[in-house]
C-alpha cells in the first residue's frame, strides 16, 4: 500500500528518520546525540505534514501544494515552505550532518578512556 505514490518517500524517509533518532539516542555525545535527534524530528514534522497534506498539483509530495489542496491558502504556503526547507535539507544536510555528528561521535569515545 502506498501513501504517497513515491517509495522513496513512503519506505526511505521512514527508515532514515527511526534510524537517526535510534542513533542519536544511542549516542554518548551531546552535540552528535542533539544533531542526530533534533534532525530526526525535524524530518519527522516534515514527513507527517507530507501526509497530511498530501502532493502537489504535479503529484510530488511535500512540495509546493499551496491552493491545491483543500487548505487554506496561508496554512498550505507555510506547509509548502516548510517541507520544501526540509526536502532541501535532507537531500544536502542530511549526509553531511550524519557524518559530523558520526565523527564527533568517535572523537568523544575516542577521548573519554
Amino acid at each position: 500500500m502506498q501513501i504517497t505514490g513515491d517509495y522513496l518517500v513512503d519506505f526511505g524517509v521512514p527508515l532514515s528518520i527511526i534510524l537517526s533518532v535510534v542513533i542519536g539516542i544511542t549516542n554518548k555525545s551531546f552535540a552528535s546525540k542533539f544533531i542526530l535527534v533534533a534532525g530526526g524530528l525535524l524530518f519527522f514534522g516534515a514527513y507527517i505534514s507530507v501526509l497530511i497534506f498530501g502532493n502537489d498539483c504535479v503529484g510530488r509530495p511535500g512540495i509546493g501544494y499551496k491552493r491545491c489542496s483543500s487548505f487554506s491558502g496561508a496554512v498550505a504556503d507555510m506547509a509548502s515552505s516548510f517541507n520544501a526547507f526540509a526536502i532541501f535539507a535532507y537531500v544536502f544536510l542530511a549526509a553531511p550532518l550524519f557524518l559530523v555528528a558520526l565523527i564527533l561521535e568517535f572523537r568523544f569515545r575516542s577521548t573519554e578512556r
